[in-house]
């Protein structure tokens, strides 16, 4: 029995490695722009659904996790930037203002005719503090990842840290859309208590 983690996102591959887990990576080929962007909530719900599904295709047995992050605000789904003048230009809009951060997490576990699901979704509100031109165009000139943060900045940098004034929920959220502490309660949840140790499951 394998826990395998249907994604491509090297951010929630490291974040997931925290937990001390043994798991393999196997990426989904869900087109993601067929799901609606109208709703947060439902769309990383949605998406992460689609990515747990399509992969446990692939998997006779297992318990695959999907996961979809996104940004929210102004009533606006933010994902990642395209260009390094649209991450200036977002991070100027969310000065000293609140914005949201939501992962979608759906838990398949499947061995012969079992079959369990667990679905999530976390919301973590996040205010950030009022900035200046200079240090946002210091930022996103240093960062070389930036256009591969779907909140257009990493709040684990040096410079982009300082910028998060205050949070609502869970810290694992925004740092890799990868809240671990909910997954793990969901692990414990669906896995059956004598398949953990096998794991490395508390």
């Amino acid at each position: 029995m394998k826990i395998i983690l249907a994604t491509r996102s090297k951010y929630k591959i490291k974040a997931m490695r925290k937990l001390g887990i043994k798991f393999v990576v196997k990426r989904s080929s869900v087109n993601e722009s067929c799901v609606s962007r109208e709703d947060p909530r439902l769309l990383v719900l949605k998406l992460a659904e689609l990515k747990a599904k399509d992969v446990s295709r692939k998997y006779k047995e297992g318990i695959i996790i999907g996961m979809d992050s996104v940004g929210f605000f102004n009533n606006r789904i933010l994902e990642k930037p395209k260009s390094k003048k649209e991450a200036i230009g977002r991070l100027k809009r969310l000065s000293g203002r609140t914005h949201y951060a939501y992962t979608g997490i759906y838990i398949i576990y499947k061995k012969g005719d079992k079959l369990k699901s667990l679905s999530r979704v976390v919301k973590t509100k996040i205010i950030m503090r009022e900035l200046s031109n200079d240090e946002i165009e210091k930022y996103v000139k240093s960062d070389e990842n930036i256009l591969s943060y779907c909140l257009g900045y990493d709040p684990d940098s040096a410079l982009s840290s300082s910028f998060i004034k205050e949070i609502e929920g869970s810290y694992n959220n925004i740092l890799s859309g990868t809240p671990i502490e909910v997954i793990t309660e969901m692990l414990n949840k669906v896995v059956p208590s004598n398949l953990k140790d096998n794991l490395g499951l508390a």
